[in-house]
């Protein structure tokens, strides 16, 4: 679980605790699922403190990079 919080210059993002969910048949993103399971297996998201919805190429800070999104270790201030 990780608690996304909107700030004036973007989001940020802390580790809460593990979770588990149900599936939404039908409304799943199966690639954005794979990235998560990849993540999650390498490290998790635990470092992650920004949620970055701007469009930018994957760099060191990215942890979790995906389509429209990037949970990254970039702190925000």
């Amino acid at each position: 679980m990780i608690r996304i919080e909107r700030l004036t210059n973007g989001y940020s993002a802390r580790w809460l605790a593990p979770a588990g969910y149900f599936p939404c048949f039908g409304a799943a993103d199966l690639k954005a699922d794979q990235l998560l399971s990849e993540t999650l297996a390498k490290n998790g998201l635990t470092d992650a403190h920004s949620l970055r919805r701007e469009e930018h190429r994957a760099n060191e800070s990215c942890l979790l990079h995906g389509e429209g999104y990037c949970f990254s270790k970039e702190d925000l201030g």
